[in-house]
């Protein structure tokens, strides 16, 4: 019934309904809020607690043992906040004499750095605190406050405060003496903070307006301003926590003073960073001395860290190097400006006018003791410069939106001599891959050439027949990468010729074998006989695709069998030609299976199913992927079935071209035969006495190859790792043939080819030059004949092109 309601309106009215509703909700609270605060009884309880007068430190006076000559003498004081007691040894001893009697709820309250306490009244214990032993050498690092219960106190009672450390030191501070009950003291302890909470609340209020404008649309320069805004909430936070941290009133709230200690030290050792950063992505990205000034404050903080949890050593020590470093990004800052030649806005000029002078300040006064906290002065300055800086940021935004509308305009201009620029860095890439993988695969490959040639043992030639095998695919592989021109397009390209099946399928079994019996698993070949063996359609393809299924159910089966059908159906109910069939090629298995629900995923990139089972499985969920997208490409269809548990079968049908219908027969002893009267043909034909071919290449194991496989075919070989050189041997000597290298240091193949066509006074004017190269690119063939070469031949060599080229020169 709900669906049918709101089939009854479209997007916009959906919208705007939702935003009604919500807007009612907004009005509606927020007036009852208001309607709740005028309406409800009131209570004014600080109004009473205003006049509570809870400072407890007057009439403190020095007793006998803290100072010899000073007994009786009054402590000084700093106004109502805190006692100053001078000291000549490790202990001070005040005293003080009631001159009223407290409520039985009232507690008399003080705060001193972490040493031994002892209250004494009338001469007797009243309280004690003393630090553990294995916290003792932090404790001079921080704060504690004492609450202690005055009840029983009279008028007339003698109140007498021992304070002791285990060194000695000039003068003990007694912050915050008051006597009252707890909501008198809490509030007499916030006021003595001076306003370090409502300065952090601001802050707050800052830090979450920021946050709304950086997921806003009003950031044109998005990184930039993200750059920029990022490290000035860390600013605020980091300030907010140093300022709470150091109000002197986080005691009433955390209990554990050590974390406030903590945090307040490496907030304040932080705080230079963030703003450091903030200033240079916001004004000076380029500017590498932000980055310099921020690595040292990082090792400062390093340092005093270390030194803080290994040696005790008081973090305060190192306060100093971080005045130095904020002076010195304050100059910094300064030198910018006048570097850049930039003036700054009226919000940036008053928010680092505010937040240096207060710096400043505030630094004064904490060496001084002047004023406590000494970072509300700071605070102060945090949330002006927090708020200029906000008001810069959407001001200085709206302005790049209109300059970055103007420069759209030329952008677009010049996309189009961007993305020829892009296209041509693209093809020199690939033109250098193509190099750089094909020369050490071309000697790989023209080696074992020679083993299959030269060895008479049987077994020998079969490992060299299986290392071609793997190698022609793996360049095969590398040909995807190179040609890879479709990146605009998304299209692979599909290339078809005469192609044996018996060759594929040998091929196949050969490349799956080891994996099969490596599993210990059984594979079953299902290979119709009658089938014709040569057709019309893309091998490389058509292997990858079988390879990958075949790759797949060894991946996922664990025991049993993996078998491979292959059959062939006529396609007169597809297409009208009469000399196409479909190729039928199924893979199944006996391993883990699928659900029916995953199936829908089985063919999307990068999905992998049933992950908690399969995360031992290798692969990044691709194959299956790009088999699929490979059939379409062919025109084929593929199809699974599944069993969870039991197995999964994948049959794909590819249209093919018959070019010949001489059935395949047993496979392997056609490939075998093939394969020899192949041979026995290239043995009758590949000989060339009295011809000479000069070869150029700059990779010596390629000269080698190369000459050795000349020299088997009875031709005399002469050869230069140079263009220089080749020239100065082919200017005076006449050869039959030569071969190059193109990509070569000092002279190409090219540049030399173009010397020796246009030098018609030289011995190999009229020569055929072949260019040999590992630039396999699409289009590269035609690009080196226009160049002028008489012939194109890529690395790895093909010995049956390489036969092909020799005939057409050499006989």
């Amino acid at each position: 019934m709900w669906n049918d309601f709101w089939a009854k309106y479209s997007e916009s009215d959906k919208k705007f309904i939702s935003d009604v509703i919500y807007f009612l909700f907004l009005v509606s609270f927020w007036g009852l809020t208001i309607w709740i605060f005028i309406d409800s009884p009131v209570q004014h309880h600080f109004r009473y607690l205003a006049n509570n007068n809870v400072w407890f430190g007057e009439g403190w006076q020095y007793a006998e043992g803290s100072r010899e000559s000073a007994v009786g003498v009054p402590v000084e004081t700093n106004g109502r906040h805190y006692l100053r007691v001078d000291a000549k040894s490790d202990s001070i001893v005040i005293t003080k004499t009631l001159d009223y009697t407290p409520s039985s709820e009232d507690y008399f309250c003080f705060r001193v750095r972490a040493q031994d306490v002892n209250l004494y009244v009338n001469g007797k214990s009243w309280y004690s605190h003393s630090i553990t032993e294995a916290y003792r050498q932090y404790a001079m690092q921080m704060y504690m406050l004492h609450q202690v219960s005055a009840k029983d106190l009279r008028t007339g009672d003698q109140i007498t405060l021992k304070l002791k450390t285990d060194k000695p030191t000039d003068y003990f501070i007694v912050q915050y003496p008051a006597m009252g009950d707890r909501y008198a003291l809490t509030k007499y302890i916030i006021g003595q903070s001076n306003n370090s909470l409502g300065i952090c609340a601001f802050a707050i209020m800052l830090i979450m307006l920021i946050m709304i404008t950086r997921h806003s649309p009003v950031l044109v320069e998005k990184l930039q301003g993200d750059l920029s805004l990022k490290w000035l909430l860390v600013f605020l936070v980091t300030a907010v926590v140093y300022i709470s941290m150091d109000s002197g009133c986080m005691e009433l709230f955390i209990e554990r003073m050590s974390v406030t200690n903590w945090l307040k030290s490496t907030s304040l050792l932080l705080l230079p960073i963030p703003f450091i950063l903030y200033t240079q992505y916001a004004f000076f990205p380029s500017h590498i001395r932000y980055e310099i000034l921020a690595g040292i404050e990082f090792l400062v903080v390093i340092v005093s860290i270390v030194a803080y949890t290994v040696f005790a050593c008081d973090m305060r020590n190192f306060f100093v190097c971080v005045h130095i470093v904020v002076a010195a990004g304050i100059i910094a800052c300064i030198a910018s400006f006048i570097q850049e030649k930039m003036m700054p806005g009226l919000e940036v000029f008053l928010g680092y006018g505010a937040i240096c002078i207060t710096a400043v300040i505030s630094v004064v006064v904490y060496w001084r003791g002047i004023w406590h906290p000494a970072s509300t002065m700071f605070g102060y300055g945090l949330v002006t410069f927090g708020l200029c800086m906000l008001i810069w940021t959407v001001r200085s935004s709206y302005e790049m939106k209109q300059e970055s509308e103007e420069a759209e305009r030329i952008i677009m201009q010049r996309d189009k001599q961007a993305a020829e620029d892009a296209n041509e860095q693209k093809s020199r890439f690939l033109s250098h891959m193509s190099h750089e993988i094909r020369t050490p695969l071309n000697a790989v490959l023209g080696v074992n050439e020679l083993i299959m040639r030269e060895t008479e043992d049987e077994n020998i030639k079969k490992y060299a027949a299986d290392i071609q095998s793997a190698g022609r695919t793996l360049l095969a592989l590398i040909n995807d990468v190179l040609d890879f021109s479709k990146i605009e397009t998304g299209k692979m390209d599909i290339v078809e010729s005469d192609y044996s099946l018996s060759s594929i399928l040998n091929d196949l079994v050969m490349m799956i074998q080891k994996r099969v019996t490596d599993k210990g698993l059984e594979l079953r070949l299902n290979i119709n006989p009658e089938m014709p063996d040569l057709i019309y359609g893309d091998e490389i393809r058509i292997k990858q695709v079988i390879l990958n299924l075949l790759t797949n159910a060894v991946k996922y089966t664990e025991q049993g069998w993996i078998e491979l059908s292959v059959n062939m159906t006529s396609a007169s109910e597809y297409l009208d030609e009469t000399d196409k069939v479909c190729l039928n090629v199924k893979v199944s298995d006996s391993g883990i299976g699928m659900e029916e629900e995953e199936l829908p995923k089985l063919f999307v990139e990068f999905e992998r199913l049933d992950r908690q089972r399969n995360k031992s499985i290798e692969g990044s969920g691709l194959g299956l992927s790009i088999t699929s997208r490979l059939v379409q490409l062919m025109g084929g269809k593929i199809l699974v079935e599944s069993t969870y548990g039991e197995g999964s079968s994948f049959t794909v049908s590819i249209p093919q071209r018959v070019v010949s219908q001489e059935p395949i027969g047993d496979y392997k002893k056609r490939f075998e035969s093939l394969s020899n009267e192949s041979q026995q043909e290239t043995q009758e034909n590949a000989v060339y006495p009295e011809k000479k071919v000069f070869v150029v290449d700059d990779n010596e194991m390629n000269l080698e190859v190369i000459a050795a496989i000349l020299e088997m075919l009875e031709i005399e070989v002469d050869r230069a790792s140079s263009g220089a050189s080749a020239i100065a041997f082919l200017d005076k000597n006449k050869v039959d043939l030569i071969l190059t290298d193109d990509m070569m240091p000092e002279m190409s193949g090219t540049q030399m080819m173009e010397y020796l066509k246009s030098n018609k006074e030289g011995a190999n004017y009229q020569t055929p030059i072949v260019v040999l190269t590992a630039n396999a690119v699409v289009g590269a063939r035609e690009e080196y004949i226009n160049f002028g070469f008489d012939e194109y031949m890529t690395k790895p060599i093909d010995i049956d092109v390489l036969q092909k080229i020799l005939m057409k020169y050499l006989k």
